[in-house]
């Protein structure tokens, strides 16, 4: 059969007269897609959809919804009903609500901006992965896009995300719970080696394959995440944050659980989950930022022994160490759009596998032992950083890496090894009631129905919805203004000793409730959920207690 053709000067892509004219170039039209109901308006949903699965774009693409409503005063394509919209991938978004660093652009409030700042956690250089780069953003909110969909860390090649780990990978496996609305990750997979790469990711780029080799990634962006100082002071500042902003009835919390910690021994169990928060001041001092060059002029090892006139480093056989650099450079050298830097090494990296990590003047260039090393064995390895400014030329220092035998290890109950330290008993805390208003609920993940979750870390925090419609049902109901204000006090108290209950029995380590154990916000959210209704009801009756007879 003959192919339909014809002849003309252009093709009008969209049917319109004006818009998508081509003179050149291939027109692909989809007739049958599933992208989901929220994702086919244009306007929003595609454009949100696009955004979580391009973190970064070659080109900007234009997208028009011919289907929108039409609104006047807003151009003659609003005019028509269509709505245009530009999409350039995840961290233009990102990027363009940056928070402004000049001070005349900073309100009273702090910066307008939601991004505070991007941070290379780490740079890995793997000898089964490849090369390995974890980017990490700082949000103060996240915008509605992605607080409505569970991605926090992205595993991307090419700028598009393969696969995800959703908000609870951050709390269950990181060990950072305070950051699940606060930080994104990329993991930039570009450069993983010929082998790694279909090994690990499937080909619908939606999901990873269970394997050593995916199971190896994950472990080691858990390790980096763990690891990284810049991480752990930003979850001490948000911590720091919601203690200023949420205060209130501290004193009569804290007496109220010690007068139940004396009375029931099992409530002092309950408080155990946590340990006291050191008492941080939010004023720094006067201490400045670090503020580097835009290019490195000087690396200079820090920890390193001569021997000879040599630098040398003893690196145990299946074990790492760290080389640690004073430099000059900015925070951002590697991360940046423009000009950026990047990390070197003399050696490939199945001979010496390392990761780099650059904070505050520090440079940190961590070697992994490879699979061959002997002890005894010997290698000279040259480490530094390359540009397209002074240091065409790699700005570098040598060291000889000398193998040793491998460090002695402990075998925990769990059955897995750590390197024999010193043993701390943790302190038992005292866990936080925090209020989470509505205009906070999108960074809890709450409704209108949630009730309470357990946020466990240096410090228990339980936080109870202020603004669950049962208890505002109670305030409206309720006349006395003494009692109003006792009650909300027991709602917040005794939901919060329940998600304590739950929590516990959530990640208790009995062998129960094996599939909830996964997540255990979720499982303490749905159980304080059903509780909301009938919480205040149920401790005033058995406890006997009221406002005006307490």
């Amino acid at each position: 059969r003959a192919i339909p053709k014809f002849r003309a000067t252009s093709i009008a892509a969209f049917g319109h007269s004006s818009i998508g004219l081509i003179e050149e170039g291939t027109l692909v039209k989809l007739y049958e897609y599933d992208i989901g109901p929220e994702a086919r308006a244009v306007d929003f949903g595609l454009y949100n959809a696009l955004t979580v699965n391009l973190i970064e774009c070659a080109l900007p693409v234009q997208l028009y919804d011919f289907n929108a409503q039409p609104v006047t005063g807003k151009g003659e394509e609003r005019r028509e009903g269509i709505a245009p919209r530009t999409f350039g991938g995840m961290n233009v978004v990102l990027r363009a609500d940056a928070a402004p660093t000049e001070p005349d652009e900073i309100s009273a409030h702090g910066a307008k901006g939601n991004t505070e700042w991007q941070h290379l956690i780490a740079d890995i250089r793997d000898e089964e992965l490849g090369r390995v780069r974890i980017i990490g953003t700082a949000v103060t909110r996240l915008q509605d896009f992605l607080a409505n969909q569970p991605a926090r860390v992205f595993y991307t090649i090419n700028g598009q995300t393969h696969a995800i780990e959703r908000a609870s990978f951050l709390n269950t496996r990181v060990g950072l719970p305070d950051l699940r609305n606060h930080l994104l990750v990329n993991v930039v997979c570009d450069e993983l080696n010929k082998l790694a790469l279909p090994t690990i990711f499937m080909p619908d780029r939606e999901s990873m394959a269970s394997n050593d080799l995916s199971r190896l990634l994950q472990r080691r962006v858990i390790e980096e995440l763990k690891a990284d100082e810049k991480l752990r002071a930003y979850a001490a500042e948000i911590r720091r944050r919601r203690a200023t902003e949420y205060s209130e009835n501290k004193d009569e919390d804290a007496e109220l659980l010690k007068d139940l910690a004396k009375a029931d021994p099992a409530i002092r169990d309950l408080f155990g989950l946590g340990t006291f928060l050191p008492d941080v001041s939010t004023d720094r001092g006067g201490d400045e930022p670090f503020k580097g060059k835009k290019f490195p002029t000087f690396l200079k090892p820090l920890n390193l022994r001569m021997e000879g006139g040599t630098f040398v480093k003893e690196l145990p056989i299946r074990g790492h160490r760290r080389i640690e650099c004073g430099t000059d450079v900015a925070d951002d050298y590697l991360t940046r759009i423009d000009s950026p830097g990047d990390s070197w090494c003399s050696l490939d990296v199945k001979a010496m596998p390392h990761t780099v990590k650059l904070r505050n003047g520090t440079a940190r260039f961590t070697l992994d032992a490879p699979k061959t090393a002997k002890p005894g064995d010997l290698v000279e390895a040259e480490f530094g950083f390359v540009d397209i400014g002074p240091n065409l030329e790699p700005l570098k220092f040598a060291v000889v890496i000398r193998f040793i035998e491998e460090e002695e290890v402990s075998v925990r109950p769990t059955g897995k090894k750590s390197a024999i330290k010193p043993e701390i008993k943790p302190a038992v805390g005292e866990p936080s009631f925090i209020w989470v208003q509505e205009a906070d609920w999108s960074e809890h993940n709450f409704d209108d129905t949630a009730g309470a979750y357990v946020s466990t870390g240096e410090q228990t925090t339980v936080y109870v919805n202020h603004d669950n419609k049962f208890l505002k049902a109670m305030r409206m109901r309720q006349r006395d203004e003494a009692q109003r204000v006792f009650d909300e006090t027991v709602f917040r108290r005794g939901l919060g000793l329940f998600a304590l209950a739950l929590h516990k029995k959530a990640t208790a380590s009995d062998g129960e409730d094996e599939e909830r154990k996964d997540d255990p916000e979720y499982f303490t959210r749905m159980a304080t959920s059903a509780m909301a209704p009938y919480v205040v009801t149920i401790i005033q009756r058995l406890g006997g207690a009221d406002a005006r007879g307490k």
